[in-house]
């Protein structure tokens, strides 16, 4: 669902950023996640769990990379944008595997994400608020 303030050409722009995130997730590339993102980010985790500040969104990338291999699956659902902002309601596959012996974990999460636009530039992630998806829940 497209909102009929938002013109085709951000959707798409934004849609992008998705799968470029994705892909930089898959690839463990700390640097092209800090690029996707705004100096101000905040992500607030399913458990509870915030983070903020690009600096230490990437740390915490890094840290987890070095144990995990993740990989993700994105389906927006619904894109609002109003100016400068847009917002974006979709659900998450993530599918996480040890790099050493471990257990494959996968789960499936509802996902709201906030982009913002400075100037020209492209559309960064600002802030994303993550909810694990509960078995029988619609």
């Amino acid at each position: 669902m497209v909102s009929s303030s938002s013109t085709n050409a951000d959707v798409n722009d934004i849609r992008q950023v998705a799968l470029r995130w994705t892909t930089a997730v898959a690839a463990a590339d700390v640097q092209q996640l800090g690029r996707l993102m705004t100096d101000d980010i905040v992500v607030i985790h399913g458990n509870g769990r915030i983070i903020s500040g690009r600096e230490a969104v990437m740390a915490d990338f890094e840290r987890s990379f070095a144990d995990v291999r993740v990989d993700q699956q994105v389906e927006s659902e619904e894109t609002i944008v109003a100016g400068d902002w847009a917002f974006d309601r979709g659900s998450i596959c993530t599918t996480v595997t040890p790099r050493a012996a471990g257990e494959v974990k996968q789960w499936n999460s509802r996902t709201l994400t906030i982009l913002r636009k400075e100037g020209a530039g492209p559309w960064r992630v600002a802030r994303v608020i993550g909810v694990v998806k509960q078995p029988g829940v619609k």
